[in-house]
């Protein structure tokens, strides 16, 4: 009988620790998004591979502050360049930093970042630059179609929106329950639309002339599903994915730089040297 009684009060301990968390099996969600209706502080951490490249792209968010960095690394495994922003509203900075052909960084105040990228056309390049295809939005487009809650992941709810050019199309998945203040996140992701909230995996391709959804076109709800399945499975099959989304404290000097291994240059480098074949242009 006590034996019994032994087992029994071990099997209660047992449970009770197993629902406290202290089970040798722990799982971490991939999404952390309790308090979708607070503004987002915390990481956000994307895949991309495109040929031999893969670009792995993190943001640290806070109320005020972002920065956004991606990292390239070649298909033989060597480690490439990188290249990022950081928006501070405290400070009224935007830094602009990147490795490639050395490494460089700028600043601004965000009214004169603002004016620059109304004035100056901002390096869109297949190159490893503060932004690229992939992540950035075209400067020319036209809305085609938009498709509200066309993918899960996990429990967050991706819109799908399809833009196109004489050349390019664009496909984006993203969401408005990744709450970040709108002009922030528009300083980060040049020429954003204004239907578009935070933009989380990206399609980009050249443009044959079929958009394969179109506004005027009533689809099933089949056709739907067909389409969003095909744009995912072609995303997948590139591993573009959304690696970690988590809400956490960010420390304060995330939103700061460390110059130590940089040189610090004018800031028309970052709008023109790639237009115009000029020189870094230190100072």
């Amino acid at each position: 009988m006590i034996q019994k009684l032994r087992f029994l009060l071990l099997l209660v301990a047992l449970c009770v620790l197993n629902s406290c968390g202290f089970s040798s099996e722990t799982k971490t969600p991939i999404i952390e998004l309790s308090d979708t209706n607070e503004p987002f502080v915390g990481k956000i951490i994307l895949e991309n591979i495109e040929g031999n490249t893969k670009t792995e792209v993190t943001f640290h968010i806070d109320v005020k502050s972002i920065r956004r960095e991606q990292t390239h690394q070649g298909g033989n495994g060597f480690l490439g360049d990188k290249a990022g922003i950081i928006v501070n509203y405290d400070k009224d900075q935007v830094i602009l930093y990147n490795t490639y052909g050395g490494a460089k960084w700028t600043t601004y105040t965000i009214e004169g970042y603002k004016n620059a990228l109304a004035r100056d056309t901002f390096p869109y390049a297949p190159i490893v630059a503060s932004y690229d295809y992939t992540y950035s939005f075209l400067n020319d487009y036209t809305a085609i179609v938009a498709k509200e809650n066309a993918l899960e992941i996990e429990s967050l709810q991706l819109d799908y929106k399809l833009y196109s050019n004489l050349s390019i199309r664009q496909e984006n998945f993203d969401t408005d329950e990744i709450k970040v203040r709108r002009e922030m996140i528009a300083l980060v992701f040049p020429n954003m639309p204004e239907n578009v909230h935070f933009p989380l995996l990206f399609k980009v391709s050249k443009n044959t002339g079929d958009n394969g959804i179109d506004n005027k076109t009533n689809l099933s709800e089949k056709g739907w599903k067909d389409k969003i399945t095909q744009v995912f499975n072609e995303l997948n099959t590139k591993e573009n994915k959304v690696k970690s989304i988590q809400r956490g404290e960010v420390d304060p000097s995330l939103f700061e730089f460390n110059d130590t291994d940089f040189i610090e240059t004018r800031p028309e480098y970052f709008f023109k040297s790639h237009n115009s074949g000029s020189s870094w242009g230190d100072d």
